[in-house]
């Protein structure tokens, strides 16, 4: 949990550069952002810890946090046959004491209300869930797969492989254990990076964001890509 306050600048500044992001955080300022991000990671970090995994990049000369990215594992390899959390465990986040999830949990609480985070457009991410939500189940059409659900790359060491080494980590993981990998790019970076790593194009959702906003010509695609083990 030390890493939190690093974790929460490096990636909102980093996907501020997004004008769609921008939007989700109407009146905000970056800031802000980043100061609700930290009260809430931890409780993000602990929930669902078995079908997380997490990973961190760290430039060796100065010990920053320059990349993250967070999996999400299908049910079935998120236990082994002992019914034990057995793969990739060097990349869970350890449980905490009881004491510590309740101190966790308050504090995820300051920044919400009933469970929705202050701040958020929530209009818009409800509007743009339920699209994703019916196309992610069209996609994956009852196979199981490994979701690279988060990646980030700090602004100041972008475009230097970071999230090229995270991704290939990810995905060696994923072909030990002889499962395909499903991802969502919204960026045309990412998308990018993801064929280069060997994704290939399912399908697109696009979402017009100028009801909230945006610019007229403002419409904000996400495509759905697949790689094979």
């Amino acid at each position: 949990m030390q890493d939190v306050p690093a974790l929460s600048e490096m990636m909102m500044r980093a996907f501020w550069d997004d004008p769609h992001w921008a939007l989700v955080w109407p009146g905000m300022t970056v800031e802000e952002v980043i100061e609700g991000h930290n009260h809430r990671l931890p409780y993000n970090l602990i929930t669902g810890r078995e079908k997380f995994r997490y990973q961190k990049a760290i430039d060796t000369d100065s010990g920053e946090i320059v990349g993250y990215s967070r999996w999400l594992l299908p049910s079935k390899i998120q236990r082994n046959e002992k019914q034990e959390p057995g793969f990739w465990k060097g990349a869970m986040i350890q449980e905490p004491t009881p004491e510590q999830r309740k101190a966790i949990e308050a504090e995820w609480k300051s920044t919400t209300i009933n469970g929705r985070t202050v701040g958020l457009n929530q209009d818009m991410v409800s509007t743009l869930s339920r699209r994703l939500e019916q196309e992610d189940t069209r996609v994956k059409n009852g196979e199981e797969f490994i979701e690279l659900d988060r990646i980030a790359t700090a602004r100041a060491h972008q475009n230097k492989g970071i999230g090229t080494l995270l991704m290939q980590s990810g995905l060696e993981q994923a072909d030990a254990a002889r499962v395909n990998v499903l991802v969502m790019a919204s960026t045309v970076q990412g998308q990018k990076l993801y064929e280069k790593c060997g994704f290939k194009y399912i399908s697109t959702i696009t979402q017009d964001d100028s009801k909230w906003g945006g610019s007229a010509t403002g419409s904000v695609n996400h495509w759905y890509m697949r790689r094979k083990f």
